[in-house]
């Protein structure tokens, strides 16, 4: 008997380690997806203001100087720059929407688990249900059985001979000759 509550127990324990598990899965998701988005607009908000100040510096140093080659120069850093920023930013939100879409795989994993964990509680308890019914009805049967026994003597049982269509039923009577009257 102690074996069925410690089953028990440990049920509920799997059912409220399991939910911590997704609650704890579904705001690392959350999390994660935030920070991602704030870093991201970080980034391409700062690589903006920096590029500004670079295109800034590279005009004031290109009025300095006479040819094209010299002007063109200058605006290659911001360029340069610009790209980077870019690449890295995209790199940045790739690394982070794998790490999430990860999170989220395991997420599934988890709630996969915690339907079999419930499907397999609900089966036990249909099983048990259907065990209670089964001892209800065989309690019945016996019942019934005992109750049908009082009524009958002691008497063994003779089989039945099958009637007969034509034949009218003849009362049970032990075999002694008839006498005459």
């Amino acid at each position: 008997m102690g074996i069925i509550f410690l089953k028990k127990n440990n049920k509920f324990e799997n059912f409220v380690a399991m939910e911590s598990k997704i609650s704890e899965m579904e705001t690392k998701i959350k999390c994660s997806k935030n920070f991602k988005n704030n870093v991201y607009w970080k980034i391409i908000l700062y690589g903006v203001i920096i590029e500004i100040f670079l295109l800034l510096i590279s005009y004031i140093n290109s009025r300095s100087f006479n040819t094209l080659f010299e002007k063109s120069k200058c605006y290659v850093y911001s360029i340069l720059f610009s790209i980077i920023i870019y690449t890295l930013a995209k790199l940045y939100n790739f690394l982070f929407q794998s790490l999430i879409k990860s999170n989220e795989n395991k997420l599934k994993k988890l709630n996969v688990d915690f339907q079999k964990l419930l499907d397999d509680t609900k089966l036990e308890a249909d099983i048990d249900n259907l065990k209670k019914k089964i001892e209800v009805y065989e309690n019945l049967k016996k019942r019934n059985q005992q109750s049908q026994q009082p009524d009958q003597p002691d008497q063994p049982q003779q089989p039945q001979q099958p009637q007969q269509p034509n034949q009218p039923q003849q009362p049970d009577q032990p075999d002694q000759p008839q006498q005459p009257i």
